[in-house]
């Protein structure tokens, strides 16, 4: 049986995941589905939110699969915003 490969880790510790924050669970869990080929997905409330957690390789190539993701889940909803928290920073999208 082959084995994963452990997560990459600097001095010991796990890169931080890229993380998302949105408004309706329903779309967490849609991202969640979209999402997890790219890596390990975890969906948990925050607050009054959801938020996703995204654990791989954060390169630009994901991180634009991430966007796309977003952008389809919220299309058709202006009133929904997702937060994407990345390399300590956090985006906001709103839905078109």
């Amino acid at each position: 049986m082959p084995r994963r490969a452990k997560p990459p880790t600097r001095n010991g510790v796990a890169p931080e995941p890229l993380r998302i924050r949105i408004d309706r669970e329903a779309y967490a869990i849609a991202l969640g589905r979209d999402l997890a080929p790219l890596g390990s997905v975890d969906i948990q409330p925050c607050g009054l939110q959801w938020e996703l957690c995204l654990h791989g390789p954060k390169t630009d190539r994901v991180v634009n699969r991430v966007l796309e993701a977003v952008r389809r889940t919220l299309a058709g909803e202006t009133s929904d915003v997702a937060e994407i928290l990345l390399d300590g920073r956090t985006y906001h999208m709103q839905g078109e």
